[in-house]
């Protein structure tokens, strides 16, 4: 029993990490709850400075690749001041000032 538990989330987050398409909805959201959404959608690490933080509104009509998706929120993020610094399986999002540190 214990084995079918264990088979059973490993399966639900290899899901979430290739997920073909996700929804975009958040109006005045924070920042902290839109990165973990992405996250768990893509099965990565995502640090963020202590800087990095207020809302952000993100509307779509329609379902989006996760690839799409970062484009997205490196959109948001950038209107916002800050970057994204992709390592490996490690994303980090910090001032856009610290990009090149």
């Amino acid at each position: 029993m214990k084995l079918t538990k264990c088979i059973f989330l490993v399966i639900i987050g290899a899901q979430l990490s290739f997920a073909a398409e996700i929804s975009l909805n958040y109006r005045d959201a924070e920042i902290d709850q839109v990165l973990q959404f992405f996250s768990l959608a893509s099965g990565k690490t995502i640090v963020k400075a202590p800087e990095v933080k207020g809302t952000v509104t993100i509307i779509s009509q329609s379902k989006v690749s996760l690839e799409e998706g970062f484009e997205i929120l490196k959109t948001i993020l950038s209107l916002r001041g800050f970057t994204i610094i992709e390592e490996a399986n490690l994303i980090k999002v910090v001032p856009r000032s610290e990009e090149r540190r």
